[in-house]
């Protein structure tokens, strides 16, 4: 009888605390460019554009200095819809999502997307392709080299290294040449870049650039750790990518993405806890009585 009662107690308790975590669980949204998960401790929504379709456009601010970038059914990966940039010196594009994202203490924000990199550094022209946020929905960028927002932060990038930005000026470059010298990023390739941003606490960010091939295997990651009052002031900032000169000749599968904490999730698991230590002190009490 006694061991009865406390099979049976566990197995409530157990189950108490499976509840608690499917309570915490979140919800996937198919069918539609936005995707919410809950992983019962953050909950992160991404809103993705695979330029499948022209209308993918609509959720970006498209600005442009020199040639224009246009819109192909085949200029993305795996040829499926995407822009095609032009192959041009002095021409610069950037895809702003009219996405805002809540600028919060601990939220983590993240810009990503899919760039066809078309020559090497030692071939001139040279580009380079863009990442970032800005305070602003839309932005224009100068014509300096590599092309900068005036509000914000980025990371202008090529195949051996790259540029970070900050309101308009470098503040740091990252070299990610091989041992042997070869360039890390190749020719005529796809690949991804991320930029996740973090408010740390006051006006202290941290960022964690990310480029992979295709199928999901890291090339590089580097973090980075500074301080902008003015970004930090802004409520909702906006995450952009783009390109600067001659580089990169096709973007795709750009998305964004805010991971917040979850609340909830800790009530959850406290009250699974108090239900745990409730049921096992009454097993324990019933089995004093047998």
């Amino acid at each position: 009888m006694n061991k009865l009662i406390k099979r049976n107690t566990f197995k409530t308790a157990f189950g108490a605390l499976a509840a608690a975590l499917l309570l915490a669980g979140g919800s996937l949204q198919a069918g539609t460019t936005t995707t919410t998960i809950a992983t019962g401790t953050t909950s992160t929504t991404t809103i993705a554009s695979d330029f499948n379709t022209s209308s993918d456009q609509d959720y970006f601010n498209y600005t442009f200095s020199g040639a224009s970038a246009t819109y192909s059914s085949s200029a993305g990966v795996n040829s499926t819809g995407g822009f095609s940039v032009p192959y041009s010196v002095g021409s610069h594009s950037l895809w702003t999502s009219k996405t805002a994202l809540n600028n919060a203490q601990g939220n983590a924000l993240t810009i990503s997307g899919a760039f066809y990199n078309t020559n090497s550094n030692y071939e001139v022209p040279e580009g380079y392709g863009l990442i970032g946020f800005s305070s602003l929905s839309s932005n224009a960028l100068s014509p300096d080299y590599p092309a900068a927002i005036s509000s914000g932060i980025e990371f202008a990038f090529y195949d051996e290294g790259g540029y970070f930005i900050k309101n308009g000026s470098i503040v740091g470059y990252y070299n990610w040449n091989t041992a042997n010298g070869e360039h890390v990023l190749a020719v005529n390739t796809w690949f991804n870049v991320s930029l996740s941003l973090t408010l740390d606490a006051s006006s202290d960010y941290t960022f964690l650039l990310t480029i992979s091939k295709l199928s999901g295997d890291v090339i590089y990651s580097t973090s980075y750790t500074f301080d902008d009052a003015a970004l930090a002031a802004a409520a909702s900032i906006y995450g952009f990518a783009g390109t600067s000169n001659a580089r990169i000749t096709a973007l795709d599968n750009v998305s964004v993405a805010e991971t917040v904490p979850e609340p909830s999730t800790y009530a959850s698991l406290m009250a699974g806890g108090v239900a745990l230590l409730g049921l096992m002190r009454r097993g324990r009490g019933e089995k004093r009585n047998q």
